[in-house]
């Protein structure tokens, strides 16, 4: 009896031992899982088409899936850290699966080194299993090549952090084999997206997807009077109407429509709008005075020039003035205001007149007699 119990008990160990030999695991390492056409990638649905090598058209987007291969038990952590040449390679986005890892334990690091690299933590502390097969799904990573010559994308446990932990609390980043994919960019057929239109903005996208947006502003004949052109995606730049709402009461040099009430000036009779500064001038009994003062544009269409001129009307300006241009909206002006002599005081009032090439323009300039006892101080 004793001897069967031994003997019963040496075949169950040997079971245990001979179980437990029939389930081997390899390296633990990365895979990525290129998500080709017909391959919709993620936890329970990809084709799991590890890969390491991928040719693809310059420029276009690639996605792919990042696992772990031969987990050898349940892991409360995983991750990758994803290295690349940056003058290669864009690394556009990452996302981690939200089955079967925990959100709130999980993150994605764009550039944590600088361009070219990307980093991925995964948490669960209810622990994930590996399915059938010994694998583990992490994230899902797009990026585009901006290359025409081969790049390599490379995975590896994180640096100085302690990024695949299992069940039993071991720490497996020691033993893992590091993963590299290389991309072979080809020229490829770009599609042409011309769509003969000349008002459109042709353009490809990441998934060769052709784009056609109309842009108004193509159609632009640079006149007011005619409207505002638009785009027509299908037949191209269209003519507008009038801005006005009657025919002909649209001024295409102001770029505004004329009021019928409201008459055009003739070219050359455009009315000045300035000021003098200053306005009032100070004159003797006995002798000459002089007479400094600024003209200064007061709109946008009074612009001066050194065809400007400037009168003084009647006889209490001695001198035709003298003229300074300093600019089109700065004029400086000196002439001599005549003296009173023996005659009443008081203020006398000068039109002054400014004539341009658009037109002319009066203001009053204001002359100030002292009294006649005061001049013996001047």
């Amino acid at each position: 009896m004793e001897k069967r119990f031994y003997v019963i008990c040496l075949c169950l160990l040997l079971t245990v031992l001979m179980g437990n030999s029939a389930v081997s695991h390899g390296a633990l390492s990365y895979r990525a899982d290129v998500l080709e056409q017909g391959n919709p990638g993620g936890w329970e649905t990809s084709l799991k088409t590890f890969d390491d090598e991928w040719t693809i058209v310059s420029s276009k987007t690639v996605t792919i899936d990042v696992w772990m291969h031969d987990v050898p038990e349940p892991l409360i952590t995983a991750g990758f850290w994803m290295e690349s040449d940056a003058s290669q390679i864009n690394i556009i986005s990452g996302n981690i699966y939200s089955e079967p890892w925990d959100a709130g334990m999980s993150q994605t690091v764009k550039d944590p080194k600088g361009p070219g690299t990307f980093m991925v933590t995964a948490g669960n502390l209810s622990t994930v299993s590996p399915d059938g097969e010994g694998d583990m799904i992490i994230a899902k990573v797009q990026f585009q090549c901006t290359s025409p010559d081969d790049v390599s994308v490379t995975l590896t446990p994180i640096p100085g952090f302690d990024t695949v932990v299992g069940d039993s609390a071991g720490v497996y980043d020691s033993e893992i084999v590091p993963h590299t994919i290389t991309l072979h960019p080809t020229g490829g057929v770009t599609p042409d997206c011309d769509d003969g239109i000349a008002c459109t903005v042709d353009s490809s996208g990441p998934d060769d997807q052709c784009s056609n947006i109309p842009d108004d502003r193509l159609c632009d004949d640079g006149l007011f009077c005619n409207g505002t052109e638009t785009c027509d995606p299908s037949s191209g730049c269209r003519p507008a109407n009038d801005p006005c709402d009657t025919p002909g009461e649209c001024d295409e040099e102001t770029d505004e429509c004329i009021s019928p009430d409201d008459p055009i000036p003739p070219e050359g009779d455009l009315p000045l709008s300035f000021r003098l500064i200053p306005q009032a001038h100070l004159r003797s009994h006995w002798i000459p005075l002089p007479l400094f003062m600024f003209i200064v544009s007061e709109d946008e269409e009074t612009r001066f020039d050194n065809t400007t001129t400037v009168a003084f009307a009647g006889e209490d300006i001695v001198i035709s003035p003298v003229t300074l241009l300093l600019s089109e909206k700065l004029v400086y002006v000196f002439s001599l205001i005549r003296a009173a002599g023996l005659g009443s005081g008081g203020i006398a009032e000068v039109d002054a007149t400014v004539v341009t090439a658009e037109g002319e323009g009066t203001e009053i300039l204001h002359i100030i007699t002292l009294p006649f006892l005061s001049l013996i101080h001047i």
